[in-house]
């Protein structure tokens, strides 16, 4: 794993221990507080409320170095001082319930330490669900709350005893293997949500630049058509005069032979006409605004009119052309 991925994914961890501590805190002072009540007549009281008072003071002090830690950006900078203070907190935690442990273990209360070592079980698989992503943290929890706890019970002397401080201890170490798992599954998980944050940010920039496209081909085809809108003004009137002179100069000719070349020129006048209106009408037609007129005409008389200048193309080339069409109606536009 690169050291960038590294530094995110310990961020990102220690960002979720922080978001499970309200969890850890209220779930260990209600405890506490059943603890008091159930061990209030078997343990002798200025223990027992010493240990509590030390509980709440803990649970006060922890309540306000999380609103501290909530308030305050994790980065690279201040994540290992925030991650050893939470793990000192963790230290004194585990310790005040191994205190507990020690002290209220006892052959003359076998029901009572069965049922508080049922209560350390259920603390530790807590632990596991919320810190145990933090391996730092989470250890020492485990380690100073079930150790004393599995001494005391060792210091018993019976050979019973004897068993259950072995199975604290394989409790412990299940606890830590189990852990290994939860950190892996965490970690994949926080992968795959940086994954699909780059995804979505990857797609953010794609469209951006999808966006900047359109809004480049928007404004090409605005300048083509201000383009044309001014061709249609600037070119139309050259050519009308232009049709205009031929017109003129049509009149004034009586020769057959320059009256057939004026003719001609007045056909491809009238076919540059044609040419321009069709590219005006293609422009219209980007635009969305052309209307289509169907109608019947001849279609021997749009022959008639583009054949003489394909006829002098043909000359120049040493071609021959000839254009034959019957008087045939069409019905388009």
């Amino acid at each position: 794993m690169k050291r960038d991925q590294k530094a995110k994914l310990r961020l990102a961890s220690s960002r979720l221990l922080v978001d499970n501590l309200p969890i850890v805190i209220f779930g260990s002072w209600v405890v506490s507080t059943a603890f008091l009540f159930m061990l209030f007549n078997d343990v002798p009281h200025h223990l027992l409320l010493g240990w509590y008072l030390l509980a709440c003071v803990l649970t006060v002090l922890r309540y306000f170095q999380f609103r501290q830690i909530s308030e305050t950006p994790l980065t690279e900078t201040n994540v290992n001082p925030i991650v050893n203070r939470l793990t000192i907190f963790s230290i004194c935690s585990g310790s005040l319930w191994g205190i507990l442990g020690f002290y209220v273990v006892s052959a003359d209360r076998p029901l009572i330490s069965v049922i508080l070592l049922m209560i350390y079980t259920g603390l530790m698989a807590t632990a596991s669900a919320t810190m145990s992503h933090v391996l730092k943290v989470f250890v020492p929890f485990v380690v100073f709350s079930m150790v004393p706890t599995a001494f005391k019970f060792y210091s018993l002397g019976e050979p019973q005893y004897y068993w259950i401080c072995a199975l604290i201890f394989l409790y412990i170490f299940t606890v830590l293997l189990a852990s290994r798992g939860i950190r892996k599954s965490t970690a994949q998980a926080i992968e795959l949500q940086f994954q699909n944050l780059d995804l979505v940010e990857s797609l953010t920039k794609q469209n951006a630049k999808t966006e900047a496209a359109l809004q480049e081909a928007q404004r090409a085809s605005e300048a083509k058509t201000r383009f044309f809108a001014a061709a249609n003004h600037d070119l139309r009137q050259p050519l009308h005069s232009l049709g205009l002179f031929t017109a003129t100069l049509a009149s004034q000719v009586e020769n057959s032979e320059q009256r057939h070349i004026v003719d001609h020129i007045d056909n491809s006048v009238k076919s540059l006409e044609d040419l321009f209106n069709s590219i005006l009408d293609i422009s219209a037609l980007d635009a969305g605004t052309l209307k289509v007129y169907k109608q019947h005409f001849s279609i021997k008389e749009y022959f008639d009119r583009i054949a003489p200048d394909l006829s002098e193309l043909a000359k120049e080339k040493h071609l021959y052309f000839n254009v034959s069409v019957g008087d045939h109606i069409v019905f388009t536009d």
